[in-house]
């Protein structure tokens, strides 16, 4: 009978052991939650704050600004005095790629922008991935597809011999329907005939904004974007993309697409043009201090 209440008494204890430990590791994970969303909340609020001031300076964005240097920011986050974790911010001009919805003239509607199919055109010409496996798709074939998913219309007209309309997508499985419209996010790209993770290749990494200091392998998602939308004055009918690319702050392979065929070579030098510091690292040679676009 003793031994019978001890092993009650022990099975009683360990089972409240248990649910004391559950409760002290479920009330530290939700102040680790709290402290990091506040953490997060923080940052955002310094960028867009740096970000206001920029705007009410000037309405020219660039590499030389302070929201775009990496060692200025980590500055500024350090001293929002947080003793735990670490926050990482990074600012992105989203100007300064590509606009995958330029490739139409508007919306909705069939027309093919030819400056920004020429653009895709050099950009495919020099890091499109010939290795993938299955690859049997040229430049033409994947602005053809991404043709097609963008357009309306057409009455569902395939572009050449290589775009897709509805009929192709329902055929797949799973099926789906070609969007006739502009994209939303970057993954619905990965729906596209012909679109994959792997679609393009490059000789180089970019900054890493999860280490700073460090590097990152560049993917397509570092070099488009779907913003850009300009409110057309037609009554809301229609809209567009004008596709103007901020060359202050487009990287190495967005400057190399722009730039006529057979000078791709020339990217780099105004890269390091822009970036050119005086010795004691202080002040830009080359300021930026008038807008630069291109179409």
């Amino acid at each position: 009978m003793v031994l019978g209440v001890i092993a009650v008494l022990v099975v009683t204890g360990l089972h409240l052991s248990k649910i004391t430990t559950q409760s002290v590791t479920l009330a530290r994970q939700r102040t680790d939650q709290f402290t990091a969303r506040e953490m997060a909340r923080s940052a955002i609020q310094l960028a867009m704050a740096l970000l206001a001031d920029d705007a009410a300076k000037t309405d020219t964005d660039s590499i030389q600004e302070n929201w775009a240097d990496p060692d200025t920011l980590s500055r500024m986050v350090e001293q929002l005095g947080y003793s735990q974790g670490r926050i990482t911010l990074d600012i992105t001009d989203e100007l300064g790629k590509i606009q995958v919805n330029a490739l139409l003239k508007r919306f909705p509607g069939p027309e093919v922008n030819r400056d920004q199919a020429l653009l895709w055109e050099r950009l495919l010409d020099q890091h499109l991935n010939q290795d993938r496996p299955g690859t049997v798709h040229g430049p033409e074939a994947v602005i053809n597809a991404l043709t097609d998913w963008l357009d309306s219309g057409d009455d569902d007209a395939v572009s050449g011999l290589s775009g897709a309309e509805s009929s192709y997508y329902a055929a797949r499985f799973p099926p789906c329907a070609g969007a006739n419209r502009d994209v939303a996010h970057l993954s619905e790209l990965l729906n596209i005939k012909g679109f994959s993770p792997d679609l393009f290749v490059f000789s180089r990494n970019g900054p890493n904004p999860e280490n700073p200091g460090e590097t990152a392998t560049k993917t397509w998602k570092d070099l488009f974007t779907v913003y850009g939308l300009f409110d057309a004055s037609d009554e809301g009918k229609s809209y567009r993309y004008p596709g103007l690319i901020n060359v202050n702050t487009a990287d190495l392979e967005v400057i190399q697409a722009l730039l006529p065929r057979g000078m791709a070579e020339f990217a780099q030098d105004m890269l390091d043009y822009r970036a050119q510091k005086s010795e004691d690292g202080e002040n830009y040679l080359n300021p930026w201090t008038k807008g630069g676009t291109a179409g």
